[in-house]
């Protein structure tokens, strides 16, 4: 009788995870991450120097930040219809930290042969999604632990009702809001990105088959890729 007691109430905390918008850190961070809002994938509050897990979080501003997009989209061919893995990690090079910021924004664009441009996706942010709860929240846009404890920003594209054609992903610095679903002020001391990740635009794991730029300042990225058709290039469902 205990153990079924037990296994209802473990079936009862996965419901809960599975209907909530708030990120679920299920596994253990293994870096050091500067939060410059003072907040944590969990959507709570945290305090400077606070210990998780194996690292530690620092409420300061980010100084001299590098942008990354995961090899997996730079070194890939991707077809319509695919599920494309977007991944996007802010790190400090000369510290090691991660960086987790509500002020992340992120948008899919389809560039139109006549010159056009069409949102597909956003503009989403970290800050806007954090709390979102419910159906809403399975088009969030949120920030993770992986399985090795670093922290990324990671969408799942679902391509399967787009057509082919050159897409432009970006992800930008910008506004947060102004307070969090307690009512608490939500004060940002910055992120500053200084450069980008030198395999983005240099071939370092093979052929690179995506553009990646970066503003003047750098606190925005794109990176425009080609669908190919549906028979061909990776991913083909």
């Amino acid at each position: 009788m205990k153990g079924k007691t037990f296994f209802a109430a473990v079936a009862a905390l996965a419901m809960v995870t599975l209907c909530s918008g708030q990120a679920m850190a299920a596994n253990p961070l293994e870096v050091n991450v500067v939060c410059p809002e003072g907040y944590f994938v969990d959507g709570v509050p945290v305090v400077d120097g606070e210990l998780r897990d194996d690292g530690i979080l620092f409420v300061e501003k980010a100084n001299d930040v590098m942008i990354d997009w995961s090899d997996d989209i730079v070194y890939h061919q991707w077809s319509a219809g695919s599920k494309v893995r977007v991944e996007v990690i802010l790190t400090q090079p000369s510290t090691g930290a991660y960086v987790y910021t509500l002020s992340a924004h992120f948008m899919i664009e389809k560039m139109n042969t006549d010159g056009s441009v069409a949102i597909i996706y956003g503009p989403n942010s970290i800050g806007d999604d954090l709390w979102t709860e419910g159906p809403e929240s399975r088009d969030a846009y949120k920030a993770e632990i992986n399985s090795e404890g670093r922290l990324l920003y990671g969408f799942n594209w679902d391509t399967k009702l787009l057509t082919a054609g050159s897409y432009r992903l970006s992800f930008w610095i910008d506004d947060v809001p102004s307070a969090d679903p307690d009512g608490n002020d939500i004060t940002s001391l910055g992120v500053d990105i200084t450069t980008g990740a030198s395999g983005d635009t240099i071939p370092v794991s093979g052929e690179i088959l995506a553009d990646v730029e970066y503003s003047d300042d750098f606190q925005l990225s794109s990176l425009t890729l080609e669908l190919l058709q549906r028979d061909h290039g990776r991913g083909v469902n």
